[in-house]
């Protein structure tokens, strides 16, 4: 590679320990449910609310938006999941989405309102 530097002994077990606590390129990484049920019940309208607000606050670069195939928790959609964190938000619409937005993709507090905690056992509905 041209122009490219090899690290090598401390100088690249330092960098590996600086990557080690970031994800990717990314600081936040959401994933909107868009299965079959999520869809019908306007997961997209709570994707657009999301890229909305992360367009608006100038974070497209730090926060990532994405569909999701099914997630696996059909009836309590439309799910949200935030990374790192490894947040679940269940029947989150446009508004609850630009909530999370604001207030955890923005804010960096959790919406408690909205949260999803799985129950033990089978929890689809």
């Amino acid at each position: 590679m041209v122009g490219a530097r090899r690290m090598t002994g401390r100088g690249a077990a330092a960098g590996a320990l600086r990557r080690a606590g970031r994800m990717s390129q990314y600081e936040r990484h959401v994933f909107v449910c868009d299965g079959k049920r999520c869809g019908r019940d306007g997961s997209e309208d709570v994707r657009d609310a999301l890229k909305e607000c992360v367009s608006r606050a100038g974070l497209k670069k730090r926060v990532r938006i994405n569909r999701a195939g099914c997630l696996g928790q059909c009836g309590h959609g439309p799910m949200v999941v935030v990374y790192p964190e490894g947040v679940w938000y269940a029947g989150v619409d446009a508004a609850g989405g630009r909530r999370i937005g604001e207030e955890h993709l923005i804010g960096g507090r959790v919406v408690s309102a909205l949260r999803y905690v799985a129950p033990p056992g089978d929890n689809k509905r």
